[in-house]
């Protein structure tokens, strides 16, 4: 499959102007959907709140976009790609959690907006106490990332390990229940394991953070120093 950014020029799409705002994930947040550009090369990222840029919000939630590493991986490459941030804090693979991101209108229109390539991290959520199904995970992982492989248009798609997550002091769990030790041990795997299978790459974020606890501002969600070093290294990774 070809790279993310040798994808011919014919393929360029065009979205109509949504501005229509979406309420999910946190109750506290509304989430408008990117507003996309004509004219470039598009990467939709999905994720949930490490993507959103939950490290870097207010007390309301509202995140600062230029500290978020979607926003600095579009710096990055030189106006001619424009980078989505489809993001929703508090999201699961796992459908039986209740909060799976499959049935939100951005996985949706993620979908629809017809980009050349995906980012796809989901799993730091899943890893929590009373969600974590490693079976689930697996299967639903393979059939998510399909959903977007058998789109009409051939995007590249591409997994992305979450990122390390850290203990709070004293406790084998991370902030929320999320327990790095299942990230570690089940989750990176299984990304890995998919990706594989299915042929598509999988870029190792977890290895890329897991000796750098400064990067996040709580343990699990990246400051603006973790957001820079994430944008450096998935721009490093596609350009590779």
């Amino acid at each position: 499959m070809a790279g993310i950014l040798v994808i011919a020029a014919g393929i360029l799409i065009s979205f109509p102007n949504l501005r229509s705002f979406i309420r999910a994930g946190s109750a506290s947040i509304v989430y408008e959907p990117p507003v996309i550009r004509e004219g470039v090369l598009h990467i939709a990222c999905i994720g949930d709140s490490i993507t959103y840029g939950a490290g870097v919000a207010d007390a309301n939630g509202a995140r600062s976009d230029e500290s978020t590493w979607p926003y600095m991986l579009e710096e990055r490459f030189d106006h001619g790609v424009q980078i989505l941030n489809y993001g929703i804090c508090g999201r699961t693979l796992i459908k039986e959690s209740g909060n799976g991101y499959a049935d939100t209108d951005y996985c949706r229109l993620s979908r629809e907006c017809g980009a050349d390539g995906y980012l796809i991290m989901l799993g730091t959520n899943d890893s929590k106490t009373g969600v974590w199904d490693s079976a689930a995970y697996e299967a639903e992982l393979e059939e998510f990332a399909k959903s977007y492989l058998d789109l009409p248009h051939n995007p590249d798609v591409v997994l992305v390990t979450p990122p390390c997550a850290f203990a709070e002091d004293g406790s084998d769990t991370a902030v929320y229940g999320i327990q790095p030790a299942v990230i570690r041990d089940e989750v990176v795997p299984i990304i890995k394991r998919v990706a594989g299978k299915l042929g598509i790459r999988c870029f190792d974020l977890y290895a890329e953070t897991e000796s750098h606890p400064e990067w996040f501002a709580d343990g699990v969600h990246p400051n603006i120093e973790g957001n820079r070093a994430i944008a450096q290294f998935l721009h490093q990774s596609i350009m590779g």
